[in-house]
């Protein structure tokens, strides 16, 4: 996983990408593999591939707020307010911070 963060920070996101779908070869249920590449999707504008790996991280770790925040921006660029605003108000009431965006 350190290796997929090194080169995230890089921005070398195809080699970012291999490295987290490696970690998720090796382990289906490593939610931080899953919202990590959520991550890079999301900083691609890719945001429907970046909602399908939160939604994969979500159901294996559902108190996962940062998941729930950054879909809800995937969300935001795809138009989908409504479901964004669902995500701001799930990561709202897992962090106590008032919703924002």
């Amino acid at each position: 996983m350190a290796l997929g963060a090194d080169y995230h920070d890089k921005g070398e996101y195809d080699k970012a990408i291999a490295a987290y779908t490696r970690a998720i070869d090796l382990n289906q249920d490593d939610a931080d593999a899953y919202y990590l590449l959520g991550l890079i999707y999301l900083a691609q504008k890719e945001y429907g591939k970046a909602i399908a790996n939160f939604d994969r991280a979500i159901k294996i770790a559902p108190n996962d707020a940062d998941a729930y925040y950054d879909r809800d921006a995937a969300h935001d660029g795809l138009g989908d307010a409504a479901q964004a605003a669902q995500d701001r108000q799930k990561h709202s009431e897992l962090t106590g911070a008032l919703p924002t965006r």
